[in-house]
């Protein structure tokens, strides 16, 4: 694994309690800052993997909308659920218009 670095800018305020931070468990402050990296990279895939097996299961009718909303938020879930309901419609035109031709 190759290491990259990086550079940033933070508020004084807080660079204050990250130090305190790093003092009070014997490390480093860039190894505080990398820990904390990892564990809010950790927890932002999880969420990722949460909100794509619950929108699965939304599209396939195991979950309800609104729980479905609650989860991944009314704009994201509003937004999903009206594409569904294009696809299916699409979907149903196509047979339709299938069986006509036929």
């Amino acid at each position: 694994m190759s290491l990259e670095q990086i550079s940033m800018r933070v508020d004084s305020r807080l660079l204050k309690e990250l130090d305190q931070i790093a003092k009070a468990e014997f490390k480093r402050r860039s190894d505080v800052v990398r820990d904390a990296l990892v564990t809010y990279v950790k927890h932002e895939i999880e969420i990722r993997q949460i909100k794509e097996m619950v929108t699965k299961q939304f599209l396939e009718g195991e979950l309800g909308f609104d729980d479905f909303a609650r989860i991944v938020g009314f704009d994201i879930a509003q937004q999903i659920k009206i594409g569904k309901e294009t696809l299916k419609e699409s979907i149903e035109r196509a047979k339709k218009d299938s069986k006509q031709s036929s």
